[in-house]
């Protein structure tokens, strides 16, 4: 059963490493880093998401704190992969919720996680950059090959 029981506040959850989506310092500037972070599950809003359904099954992925989205690079080939793996980083940002790179599909896996593919690259999903677990590590938009890095746990937030 997937942890995704549909639009709401949650804490994005990397299935690899237990680590939290975490948009660096609560930014709300343009190219602000998502990043891999130890999870705090308080009220640190860099690591609670609202997970808004925007129709035909698609999603934006906003900061709680600072309303920004989760948003894929716009310059991203869809049948590779950059060299090097920054290019694909995903950023904070504040624009509107209109532009494809900011939206993204939430995919039910049989294990109770989620995968997000990108609506601008449907070949890409979210992945915590070789799975790391140190602080910091670059959330990109990476071909899906399946790995615990690509795969998240949505805890719900009821703060």
């Amino acid at each position: 059963m997937s942890t995704y029981k549909g639009p709401g506040t949650y804490y994005i959850i990397n299935a690899a490493t237990q680590t939290a989506l975490d948009l660096y310092l609560g930014g709300s500037a343009a190219g602000t880093a998502i990043s891999g972070w130890e999870a705090s599950f308080d009220s640190n809003t860099h690591q609670i998401w609202l997970i808004a359904d925007v129709g035909r099954g698609q999603v934006l992925i906003l900061n709680q704190g600072t309303g920004t989205f989760v948003t894929s690079p716009q310059d991203l080939q869809p049948t590779s992969n950059p060299t090097p793996a920054t290019l694909a980083s995903v950023k904070g940002d504040p624009g509107t919720p209109s532009e494809l790179y900011r939206r993204w599909i939430v995919q039910p896996q049989s294990d109770g996680n989620v995968a997000f593919s990108s609506v601008a690259y449907p070949t890409k999903v979210l992945d915590l950059d070789n799975g790391g677990k140190a602080n910091g590590t670059p959330v990109l938009a990476w071909g899906d090959h399946q790995g615990s890095n690509q795969r998240w746990q949505l805890v719900p937030y009821f703060g």
